[in-house]
């Protein structure tokens, strides 16, 4: 969960007081520090969703699916996750 990942050094996206625009602040500062960031979901749900939403956003600062991973491109720096909503 959230909490082991932030226990082992990612940053995470905090659970509680979650908002789509606090959302998207958090990751538009991953791809400002050109972050790796680890899929906690490895598809998004048919249809809209904030995964996708999310994948959409970091693709179009140039990250780019490897796995389970998005990766910058350019330089990165410290890792960060993002976790599904329930």
């Amino acid at each position: 969960g959230t909490r082991a990942a932030a226990t082992q050094g990612y940053d995470v996206v905090p659970p509680t007081g979650w908002t789509m625009k606090g959302n998207m602040q958090w990751l538009q500062g991953v791809a400002d520090n050109g972050d790796t960031v680890y899929l906690a979901t490895s598809q998004p749900r048919p249809g809209p969703s904030v995964f996708r939403d999310e994948l959409r956003f970091l693709e179009s600062r140039g990250y780019v699916r490897v796995g389970d991973y998005m990766i910058p491109g350019g330089p990165g720096g410290r890792s960060a996750i993002v976790t599904p909503l329930p």
